[in-house]
């Protein structure tokens, strides 16, 4: 389950609060191989992160609850140079991307997620759209059929997973979060099962603590999935 405290990190993007979460990882260097069950708390780690909206630089707060002695931005081939005032960093992102910062070390890392603006959201009140507006929500197994769409928007956290199976023409958007937490260790195949599904996208949301794998498009075709920024992100306990 993710039972995770509150991150240890605090953001504004512009002066403006941006909602920060945990995530429960696997820490680095492992001293074990997963043997097919939980792997024990001690061998995991919290991460945080955060993701925006933005369509022109970005400058961006970050306050640590931890005392800092060195601060970098990755990647480095972006060439930001933090600024460090007590507890604060501040530094300014010119474009959208996908960036860590790592306050004294690599470990307990914080993950940003800028994204351009968002185009093309489905219409609430369309009957072939599930759609979840922000805020928490326990839908438990979502099954989708041809033709339809889950949207999760910005600022939603979805406790549930979803399931489709010789489905075509499906979709799974939104900068929302689906959170497979509620379901037991290997109780489902992926947070996202599909089998024999054919024309699916799925694009821009965040992927958090799954009973087993992430995404398990098995005898599909033409599965397009990827980030509203670049690379698809996830997050795995």
């Amino acid at each position: 389950m993710n039972n995770t405290p509150e991150p240890d990190y605090t953001v504004t993007v512009n002066g403006l609060p941006v909602s920060v979460h945990s995530a429960r990882v696997s820490a680095h260097p492992l001293n074990q191989v997963w043997p097919g069950y939980q792997r024990p708390l001690e061998q995991t780690e919290l991460a945080a992160f955060a993701s925006w909206d933005m369509a022109g630089p970005a400058e961006v707060q970050v306050t640590c609850a931890r005392p800092i002695q060195e601060v970098r931005v990755r990647p480095t081939s972006r060439g930001i140079q933090p600024r460090i005032d007590g507890n604060q960093i501040r530094f300014t992102v010119s474009q959208p991307g996908q960036f860590t910062v790592e306050v004294n070390g690599s470990h307990h890392a914080l993950h940003l997620f800028a994204d351009p603006p968002e185009t093309g959201t489905p219409d609430p009140q369309d009957p072939s759209v599930r759609y979840f507006g922000p805020g928490i929500h326990q839908p438990g197994l979502i099954t989708l059929t041809s033709g339809q769409s889950l949207y999760l928007a910005g600022g939603a956290v979805v406790y549930g997973a979803v399931a489709a199976a010789n489905a075509t023409d499906i979709a799974i958007t939104g900068r929302g979060i689906l959170d497979g937490s509620k379901f037991d260790r290997m109780q489902l195949t992926g947070l996202v099962s599909l089998y024999a599904c054919t024309g699916v996208r799925i694009e821009g949301i965040t992927l958090r603590d799954p009973s087993g794998f992430t995404i398990v498009p098995a005898a599909c075709q033409q599965v397009r999935i990827r980030s509203s920024a670049s690379a698809k992100r996830s997050w795995r306990r």
